[in-house]
């Protein structure tokens, strides 16, 4: 088994050995949304690729050519065969603490990431997965309980559906007023739920995914309904029965939390069997988009002062003409005069000029300066992942009042432990709010 490690946006730094070059070029240069449709053992964030703004599902997970491979925004872990590719943050300090994708994925799941050792030669593919559980079940639940039609074998005096004459004849013979008969009901207790409950079952023998169960009373509440509604027909012998059950993706149109929360079931117990690629060739996984979970990090810090319209769910939705044509910002203040900011993961420090940016050109600036124009703003922001300290550089916009300013958020890459690195962020954050009400009140252009 071959274990390659490299980073995001890493400039095709890394060579391929040519015993995995065959795997990886399998991988590469496929279009994401392609991939996953030809893998299920695939799993990525977004679930819904059309919720990146970014289009991150008509891009490779990486490019590669001449045996060098390229990255660009995702992270996380990819595989064919025996060959396994870790994409940790660029801010990672070693393959084995990439804290600040441990800490944004603390914040955006509501997972407490300093359960796990951070030093224990890294995460697994399998630790994540755990950690996503209870938040994915949270999100799922809000949208009610899944309810699905399932045929029962019933054998009792009330007839409620078609009679199986055969089973009836084999079982009530002689007669003692029970009648055999099938019938669909509408139930709570279904494949779906029966998929969910073995999970819970599976997790709570594993004593770091039982405290994570545990952590909040809202999850011990969600956990607690779907045991009782799965109790008629749980056992943990059809454990093969429900999977099999499983593998056709649920469809629903509203219940779509549901269905990314059966792809996780079906990785988590399927385990290291599927965590990267089994051996005939289909690829698997756990990616996240980078620009989608640096975006939905930042709704967390800056939810206080700013609204973060949704695209998947037309929450705060905006128009850019009198009714129509939906638009999105990142991010608008939630005071007068409008403040809009644009979340980049992508290094811009430093960079001033179009082309010094080949992947992002105009559109770093234009799509900002237009959101500017519609809400009648004369501030712009932004907000980007700093290698160093706190990076702010603001630009006039000729002829105009406005000013566009690029703000790099520090990243503690020099923290000795996980523990220190969320202190630091704290204190990263705050100061990043404070740059931010200063930059809203007026801050002048450097440029």
């Amino acid at each position: 088994m071959e274990r390659l490690y490299t980073t995001d946006n890493n400039g095709g730094s890394m060579e391929v050995p040519a015993g995995c070059l065959a795997d990886l070029e399998a991988i590469g240069n496929v279009p994401l949304a392609e991939l996953c449709e030809r893998n299920p053992g695939l799993l990525v964030f977004p679930d819904d690729l059309s919720d990146s703004r970014d289009g991150i599902g008509g891009t490779p997970v990486f490019t590669i050519g001449g045996g060098r491979l390229a990255t660009a925004n995702v992270m996380g872990f990819v595989g064919r065969n025996a060959t396994r590719l870790n994409i940790r943050s660029r801010f990672a300090r070693d393959d084995a603490s990439d804290y600040f994708l441990h800490y944004m994925l603390g914040r955006v799941f509501d997972a407490n990431m300093l359960d796990f050792d951070q030093s224990a030669g890294g995460l697994g593919m399998i630790d994540y997965l755990d950690c996503l559980f209870p938040c994915c079940l949270r999100r799922a639940w809000a949208q009610g309980v899944y309810r699905a039609y399932v045929g029962r074998q019933c054998n009792d005096a009330g007839v409620k559906g078609r009679i199986d004459m055969a089973r009836h004849l084999r079982t009530n013979m002689p007669f003692r007023g029970s009648v055999a008969y099938t019938m669909r009901e509408y139930s709570a207790d279904n494949s779906l739920m029966q998929l969910v409950r073995h999970t819970i079952e599976h997790l709570k023998a594993k004593p770091l995914a039982r405290a994570l169960l545990a952590a909040d009373s809202q999850t011990r509440s969600i956990i607690d309904t779907v045991c009782h509604i799965t109790r008629p027909t749980y056992s943990p012998r059809g454990l093969r029965r429900v999977v099999e059950a499983n593998l056709k993706p649920l469809s629903h149109p509203f219940f779509t939390g549901y269905r990314t929360l059966q792809r996780l079931c079906l990785r988590i117990l399927a385990g290291d069997r599927m965590a990267y690629g089994s051996s005939d060739d289909r690829v698997g996984g756990l990616l996240f988009d980078g620009a989608w979970l640096w975006e939905e990090y930042l709704a967390t810090v800056l939810a206080g002062g700013f609204i973060h319209p949704e695209n998947r769910t037309g929450r705060h939705r905006q128009y850019l003409f009198d009714g129509f044509q939906p638009i999105y910002p990142d991010f608008m203040s939630r005071t007068q005069p409008c403040v809009v900011a644009d979340a980049k993961y992508v290094p811009l420090a430093g960079k001033r000029a179009y082309g010094e940016d080949s992947t992002q050109a105009t559109a770093i600036y234009y799509k900002t300066i237009t959101y500017m124009y519609r809400f009648g703003s004369t501030r712009g922001m932004l907000l980007y992942p700093h290698p160093g300290t706190l990076s702010e550089d603001v630009y006039a916009i000729k002829d105009t009042a406005g000013r566009l300013c690029k703000l790099g958020m520090a990243i503690a890459q020099d923290a000795g432990s996980f523990d220190d690195f969320c202190s630091a962020m704290g204190r990263n954050e705050a100061d990043l709010l404070g740059r931010i009400a200063g930059f809203a009140r007026g801050g002048a252009a450097m440029w």
